[in-house]
């Protein structure tokens, strides 16, 4: 995994997701605007002439998959940072006391990592190995559909390499599966307020999935809009 510093070199390196950004956040914008305050575009210049547009609804549902587009094209090039992104506040997560924490004054060790093992590992063979054994272990947090959470072990004992992963909910339980969302909505949105590489990537989504919504359901849009002004 890249370090923070470096993450943040190649996001405002990259030319092609900065063009794939900008182009949709400008016509989010363009369909917000026409969504929102019911502006008009009367009429474009293009190299050749000038186009005016009669049909509203038409240049919208336009905008519309012209964004689909560009939210595509966006991925292309935005995927390859999503990883990073999760292997930094996931493994601030697993740093969490209440999910691993060492004793400093014994070899003790507590959290949720350690209610429950994947068969096969065996985690006193890591806290009272010899000085001269290659053994060692690493945790990762992962995610899948329906809330699925997952810790999963990786480990060696000198002769083979091992993997297994542990149910939150299943193996654990309920409290724990519960304190263990709570940790990554807290790890997951505090980024977005301390670091920027989380709105530098992911903000452009939100803007353009909205802008979308914003067309599809205009009608409950219009609604909410005159209970704003109207309030």
């Amino acid at each position: 995994m890249r370090n923070i510093d470096q993450l943040y070199s190649e996001i405002d390196q990259d030319e092609g997701l900065k063009s794939k950004r900008r182009l949709l956040t400008f016509t989010s914008l363009i369909l917000l605007a026409i969504q929102f305050t019911g502006a008009k575009i009367e009429e474009a210049n293009t190299f050749i002439v000038k186009l005016s547009f009669e049909h509203q609804n038409g240049m919208a549902l336009l905008l519309m998959f012209s964004i689909v587009f560009a939210l595509i094209r966006y991925y292309n090039y935005a995927k390859r940072y999503h990883n990073d992104l999760y292997l930094i506040w996931s493994n601030n997560l697993l740093k969490d006391n209440k999910v691993e924490y060492f004793c400093p004054h014994s070899d003790d060790v507590s959290g949720l990592l350690h209610e429950s093992y994947p068969k096969g590992f065996n985690i006193e063979m890591f806290l009272y190995k010899y000085p001269d054994e290659n053994l060692s272990y690493k945790t990762h947090y992962e995610c899948e559909f329906f809330l699925v959470r997952y810790f999963r072990f990786t480990w060696n004992d000198q002769h083979e390499d091992y993997s297994g992963k542990v149910n939150i909910l299943k193996n654990i339980g309920f409290k724990a599966y519960l304190s263990v969302l709570g940790m990554e909505a807290k790890y997951q949105f505090s980024r977005y307020f301390t670091h920027r590489e989380n709105l530098d990537i992911l903000f452009p989504y939100f803007l353009g999935v909205f802008s979308l919504f914003s067309y599809i359901f205009a009608d409950s849009f219009d609604v909410f809009i005159n209970c704003l002004l109207n309030a």
